[in-house]
């Protein structure tokens, strides 16, 4: 493939076929080898995200319920405890298994509900903050795709505020590996 030509997924870039001619070009035999080498392409993600400068978050005020209740087998029994009395609660369920030392368990494990109270409270964020919060959304973006390998050439991207939203969109140029190992019939 020569530079600037586009390619296709499928395209067989290195191959691993060696063909034999005679002198008067006819192809005589072929043989296979296990060919080695590296693909890298220059390719463009592009990037949307969209947020509300007004949302909820929550403040745990500390009080916690728990429930009980044994399970044997496929058969659960009746939870124990305290009856949630909170308007607004996230549930957090444990098992624990009930084992004799380290690998003999046995088909009885007792689950325990916690509920957790929290008082939502509203955020309303600033332009400046939104801007903020957006340049920390592409930073992660960019930095997973350098996580993945990909080598970031160009990046080019916009925030706008409009109707209570914030508004990210942008694309990433980057050179990444695209190379694909399969057997060529």
């Amino acid at each position: 493939v020569k530079k600037g030509k586009e390619i296709k997924k499928g395209d067989t870039l290195i191959s691993g076929i060696i063909y034999y001619y005679n002198d008067y070009d006819e192809l005589l035999e072929t043989s296979k080898i296990s060919a080695d080498g590296d693909v890298k392409a220059r390719t463009e993600y592009q990037y949307e995200e969209q947020f509300p400068l007004s949302y909820y978050e929550k403040e745990y005020t500390g009080s916690i319920s728990r429930e009980f209740s044994l399970c044997i087998g496929n058969s659960h029994f009746p939870a124990v405890g305290k009856e949630v009395s909170y308007e607004q609660y996230d549930t957090i369920t444990e098992i624990y298994p009930l084992k004799i030392g380290k690998t003999f368990y046995f088909p009885i494990s007792v689950h325990v509900k916690k509920y957790l109270e929290y008082e939502p409270y509203q955020v309303i964020l600033s332009e400046d903050e939104a801007k903020e919060k957006a340049n920390e959304k592409v930073e992660y973006y960019l930095n997973e795709l350098y996580k993945e390998g990909k080598e970031i050439k160009n990046k080019s991207f916009q925030t706008k505020i409009k109707d209570g939203d914030c508004f990210i969109t942008g694309k990433a140029e980057v050179i990444e590996s695209i190379g694909k190992i399969r057997n060529i019939p």
